[in-house]
């Protein structure tokens, strides 16, 4: 390639440069190389993305159920009759307390 430019150069004319078929093969082999490793990278991404999309899911349902639970331990005392007696509690001695 560098002795066509050369010879481009000394001839003074470089806007109609013609590539040999190997230069057109290198040029090729470069392009899908490089196309291939940015296919490689995009195929990394979206495994990547389906991962945290997974994760993203799990952690959704986990905060679902929390919440789920925090509204049950907040609704609990408004859901006694009011006319119910306390819980009896057993303290460290064994004593019962209301």
């Amino acid at each position: 390639m560098w002795k066509v430019i050369t010879n481009k150069l000394r001839r003074g004319s470089t806007k109609s440069m013609v590539h040999t078929p190997e230069e057109k093969q290198d040029q090729n082999f470069s392009n899908s190389a490089g196309f291939l490793e940015t296919f490689k990278q995009l195929q990394e991404g979206e495994k990547t993305a389906e991962k945290l999309e997974s994760m993203l899911d799990k952690l959704e349902g986990k905060l679902e159920e929390l919440l789920s639970q925090a509204d049950a331990v907040i609704q609990e005392p408004h859901n006694k009759p009011a006319n119910s007696k306390p819980e009896s509690r057993i303290d460290a001695q064994g004593k019962t307390s209301n």
